[in-house]
């Protein structure tokens, strides 16, 4: 069946530049249909804030090989790609999302942006997935226990999903590497409490590098961001 975004909307390229590196990449996003705004094909305030700080702080992140969960159009994904590529620093770049229409988006972005910017890019993986399901699938996949940092942002939008959130993370995440982490990114307060006692019961360390979030977030408008490490204990 195809969706309403594919059939009555059309996605635009839209140049995003990565600062400091003064990089360049494209991505695609529908914002002009009702509910694009709700859905992965919207550039949600939480993914800029994430590039921004894998930007500013790549060279003291593990980052040999990066999974970025529910990526929607990609950009923290396409920015792992740029930066890896501009320091040879990634063995293995996965996109993940539960729409496999997104990922054949991501990577229509990453060949636009080889071709039409000029950027380098590492070769980007991608891998439909949904939290707290198939999880052996993973190690079938070889995915399971074999990656440095595990990136997202703006996932959490209702209750109960931090927790297979979590469980599908620590399934991808080194489990012999002291530096393998999770970096979570909220452009919005919300689900704290729940992240807190879901990190306790699962014996995880939850630690906030970063909250310059006002008034709750929620406003197009918003540039604070918060930002959540997870890490095993």
């Amino acid at each position: 069946m195809v969706s309403l975004f594919e059939s009555e909307a059309e996605s635009i390229y839209e140049n995003v530049t990565l600062m400091p590196q003064n990089l360049i990449v494209t991505i695609q996003k529908i914002d002009e249909y009702p509910g694009a705004s709700q859905s992965g094909y919207h550039l949600w305030p939480g993914a800029n804030q994430l590039t921004q700080y894998l930007c500013q702080n790549w060279s003291i992140l593990s980052t040999n090989r990066v999974a970025e969960m529910g990526c929607g159009m990609g950009l923290a994904s396409l920015c792992v790609a740029a930066l890896g590529a501009l320091d040879k620093s990634c063995e293995l770049i996965l996109a993940t999302d539960g729409d496999q229409k997104i990922l054949d988006k991501v990577l229509q972005s990453a060949q636009h942006t080889t071709t039409e910017t000029g950027t380098s890019l590492l070769p980007i993986e991608t891998c439909r997935m949904k939290w707290g399901e198939d999880l052996e699938q993973l190690t079938t996949d070889g995915y399971a226990h074999t990656f440095n940092l595990v990136i997202g942002s703006d996932l959490i939008y209702s209750d109960g999903l931090i927790e297979p959130l979590l469980k599908t993370v620590f399934q991808l995440l080194n489990k012999d590497d002291d530096q393998a982490c999770f970096l979570l990114c909220y452009s919005f307060h919300g689900y704290v409490e729940e992240a807190v006692q879901v990190s306790q019961a699962m014996h995880l360390k939850l630690e906030v590098l970063m909250d310059t979030i006002q008034d709750g977030g929620y406003s197009a408008t918003s540039t604070g961001m918060r930002i959540e490490k997870y890490t095993r204990q």
